[in-house]
């Protein structure tokens, strides 16, 4: 990660002030103004309209994903810098479709 959070304590920083955040009066009323854009995108993406193009349904999608994002950017550096992202497992138990193809062809 950047500078920003180059060591444990500008880590620890980070993680109070977003927690701080999240409980802002300021903020929650930002997260509320969000929600109702990402309610009236939704609208308008069920919707549609008479002159609807792909262009115009995938910018709104655009929009709607940089609305959640935004809305949930404090809990979501909580997670990164506190190490509780979803981490991908290494060594996924599952076969992979190539391997269920290849395993079928040999059946």
């Amino acid at each position: 990660m950047s500078k920003l959070f180059d060591t444990p304590d500008k880590v620890n920083i980070g993680i109070s002030a977003f927690r701080g955040l999240l409980n802002d009066p300021g903020w929650k009323l930002l997260v509320e103004i969000i929600d109702e854009n990402i309610e009236f995108i939704r609208q308008q993406l069920e919707e549609g309209g008479e002159n609807e193009t792909i262009e115009v349904v995938n910018r709104l999608r655009d929009k709607l994903a940089v609305h959640k994002e935004i809305r949930n950017t404090p809990q979501n550096m909580i997670d990164k810098l506190s190490g509780t992202e979803d981490e991908v497992p290494e060594n996924d138990p599952f076969p992979s479709a190539p391997e269920i193809i290849e395993e079928r062809k040999r059946t």
